[in-house]
């Protein structure tokens, strides 16, 4: 018993378009009748041959994607047209911070020109950028431009070295 297996999708067959036989450029006036009715033949017999109407192209050779290969096995879901029509959209970009206008308007170390490595020793200044705990608080909270964020952690721990702000903890406002 033969089985209909369907043509696998890479295989497509050839075209088969209307040969449209003309004469040679080369066949002047000046050809003796002889080569002239060889000539003639020729060219009838070749329009004998070819195909008398030109295939069509939706009904002849449909560009369908089979994508079901024999001796395979396949999960149920696989069968399903609402799901393999179904269109995947790419996934949101994580948050990492606000953009670089964004930032430049709100980060105070670029508008005031101020090197926050140079105020190591200041703790007030960096209890902001930190959380309850003493862990630095991250771009998206804090809101300043990658390179003040990276120089901000850089001072805070510096500070946390040197002994000026408590490693666990933010510290206690001492009021004078």
């Amino acid at each position: 018993m033969l089985r209909f297996c369907p043509r696998p999708s890479f295989v497509r067959p050839l075209p088969q378009f209307r040969t449209f036989v003309t004469r040679p450029s080369w066949v002047t006036k000046e050809d003796t009748p002889s080569a002239q009715r060889e000539i003639n033949d020729l060219v009838t017999a070749a329009e004998e041959l070819a195909p008398k109407e030109p295939p069509k192209s939706a009904s002849a050779f449909p560009e369908v994607y089979d994508p079901w290969v024999p001796n395979t096995a396949y999960d149920p879901r696989d069968f399903d047209k609402q799901i393999r029509l179904r269109t995947y959209s790419q996934r949101a970009r994580p948050l990492v911070g606000p953009g670089a206008t964004e930032s430049a308007y709100n980060d105070a170390f670029r508008q005031l020109n101020i090197n926050p490595l140079r105020e190591v020793n200041n703790p007030k200044l960096f209890e902001s950028f930190m959380t309850g705990m003493g862990k630095i608080r991250p771009r998206v909270e804090t809101g300043l431009s990658w390179r003040s964020q990276r120089m901000v952690t850089r001072a805070i721990k510096r500070a946390k070295h040197k002994g000026v702000i408590p490693m666990l903890s933010r510290g206690r406002s001492v009021s004078v």
